[in-house]
């Protein structure tokens, strides 16, 4: 107790932060002068309300934000969209299944080929595979710039 300081006061100072883990008594004490002084000055309540405050109003930006979209009447909700979204996955699957179907026929009537299916639906079973398995992936795509 070099400076009337226990143990269990030392940790807890550790654990907020206020002086090093490891470190030279020299470095102790003045990590234990310098958040005295913080403390009796008032400079530690001070940081804690500036923090509360940006908090505050990053809130309050997102609040606004928010509003603004939602009177430009630029929002949609999900409940509202995700059907449009599964009906867009079916139909979307028909409307390739059938061009699949079109493209092998035309393929092989025009010039006179025998075309192995697999050659054009595996890879367009692929893609639909992809498409019936919204929402999985949407949002790392949204994450890297997709749309």
């Amino acid at each position: 107790m070099l400076v009337g300081i226990s143990q269990q006061a030392v940790s807890k100072l550790v654990t907020k932060g206020l002086i090093p883990k490891t470190g030279s008594y020299r470095e102790w004490l003045l990590a234990y002068t310098k958040a005295l002084r913080a403390t009796a000055s008032g400079r530690e309540e001070e940081a804690r309300l500036t923090s509360a405050r940006i908090r505050e109003a990053d809130a309050s930006a997102a609040l606004k934000e928010l509003n603004f979209h939602k009177q430009a009447e630029s929002l949609v909700e999900v409940a509202a969209i995700e059907p449009l979204l599964i009906s867009w996955a079916a139909r979307s699957r028909s409307a390739v299944q059938a061009a699949e179907a079109k493209i092998i026929e035309g393929l092989e009537s025009k010039h006179g080929l025998n075309i192995d299916g697999d050659l054009i639906s595996g890879p367009l079973r692929s893609a639909l595979k992809t498409i019936a398995d919204y929402p999985t992936g949407i949002e790392s795509d949204v994450d890297e710039g997709g749309a």
